[in-house]
């Protein structure tokens, strides 16, 4: 174990060094070589190919490293540089950050035609979106203004058509753009608006799949209470399929294992995934099945997280919460980028399970190789979402007693260089 004194006990002289002998510094008090900092280096910024000794000792000496924050903060973490100084004292601390689909603007017809609107309402849904989210937000806020303008001049089946695609693109709107980006006030509006649409319309599917999609939100944010009380008033609506009901009955009962301190309460929980299960593959929406999909792997991940959820170490169960947990796939075993786009979600919720109950377990290892493999997903389906949950584990990893190694400081790197790119640039 690396003995560790302060700039401060070290003597002041420490602190007039200029950050390139602080790395030398550090990294010789590490016993690093100054080839394989380079080769981490490389991997953590991105770079394709590693810098070599010669470079690195020439930055060390000569203070060569680049300005900017984000590189001077990884190089910092790689040599363990808060072991020795204050990395506030230098101003490079970073913090893990607390916290996709197309649509195409290109319609072949002239005239307004609902079902496009539709097909593109579907494809945002169902799609991971591969530019940036102000362009889908434009777009889909120039599809909302083209139906209210257009829907009072249709017949009655297209108009409804039309309200309840408009009320969808408010959904969208709110989980996919305002929800990616944390804007929890932005998304509570564009939610409301759903609602006020769904209520005067008399959709009650559309008006749960609203409080559904709030509730998955608040849960993200670990705002468990506001969660439970989104997905009860959901689940309380008359007349809404069966797979949606089941759907919200899972996510309220990971909601509920969060908080669950004794036995009974976690009872109650499971009670509402066993409800849940009888559900699967039952009735759905006639026009937008793909909003409340509920199928086995759904439920599975729902029963694995839920058995992992609680704060009380004896209410967990990590050995019975593994065994309803799909099979983890590493990225190299897919087959083609298609493949990698559908399961790309699914699989980094996966992993990010897996790696919780492997920390709750001790087996620190496998938790960081599986977190490493979630930010490889995350990444790919540009996923704000899993990126957030990755800095929670990647936090219980800093707080275990694996907490100090390597491989751990790499992942933080790494999660923070894509919540937070403008640090690198």
């Amino acid at each position: 174990m690396i003995e560790v004194k302060t700039s401060g006990e070290l003597g002041s002289s420490l602190e007039t060094l200029p950050f390139g002998m602080k790395v030398r510094y550090c990294r010789l008090k590490i016993n690093m070589s100054a080839e394989q900092v380079g080769i981490l280096y490389a991997e953590a910024i991105g770079r394709d190919e590693p810098y070599g000794r010669r470079r690195m000792e020439q930055m060390e000496l000569h203070d060569g490293f680049p300005q900017d924050k984000g590189r001077r903060w990884a190089i910092a973490k790689i040599v363990q540089m808060g072991l020795f100084f204050k990395l506030n004292a230098l101003g490079i601390d970073v913090m893990l950050p607390e916290q996709k689909p197309i649509i195409s603007s290109q319609f072949l017809k002239t005239e307004f035609d609902i079902n496009q609107y539709q097909d593109a309402f579907k494809q945002g849904w169902t799609q991971p979106f591969s530019g940036m989210l102000q362009e889908a937000e434009t777009e889909i806020f120039q599809h909302i203004t083209t139906i209210y303008q257009q829907a009072p001049y249709l017949n009655k089946k297209q108009k409804k058509q039309a309200w309840r695609t408009l009320c969808g693109f408010h959904i969208l709107l709110a989980t996919d753009i305002y929800g990616a980006q944390n804007n929890a006030l932005e998304m509570s509006k564009q939610t409301d608006m759903a609602i006020l649409l769904a209520k005067l319309n008399k959709y009650p599917d559309l008006h749960s799949v609203a409080l559904f999609q709030r509730g998955q939100f608040l849960k993200e944010q670990w705002n468990f209470p506001a969660a439970i009380a989104n997905y009860q008033e959901a689940v309380r609506i008359k007349g809404i399929p069966e797979q949606l009901r089941g759907k919200i009955l899972a996510s309220l009962a990971s909601a509920q294992t969060r908080l669950a301190q004794t036995q009974k309460e976690m009872s109650e929980a499971l009670n509402n995934l066993d409800t849940a299960e009888t559900l699967i593959g039952k009735s759905t929406l006639d026009d937008f099945g793909f909003l409340v999909a509920f199928g086995e792997d759904k439920y599975r991940l729902s029963r694995g997280g839920a058995l992992i959820g609680s704060p009380v170490k004896k209410l967990r169960s990590p050995d019975i919460a593994l065994s309803y947990l799909p099979k983890v796939y590493r990225v190299d075993e897919l087959q083609s980028k298609d493949e990698f786009m559908i399961i790309g979600h699914r699989q980094a919720h996966n992993h990010i399970l897996q790696a919780e109950i492997y920390i709750d377990q001790g087996k620190y290892p496998i938790a960081v190789a599986l977190a490493e493999e979630a930010l490889v997903y995350a990444v790919g389906v540009q996923s704000h979402i899993h990126l957030t949950k990755l800095a929670r584990i990647c936090q219980m990893l800093k707080d275990s007693p694996y907490g100090d190694t390597l491989e751990v400081s790499m992942l933080e790197i790494g999660i923070v260089r894509n919540m937070q790119p403008e640090l690198f640039n």
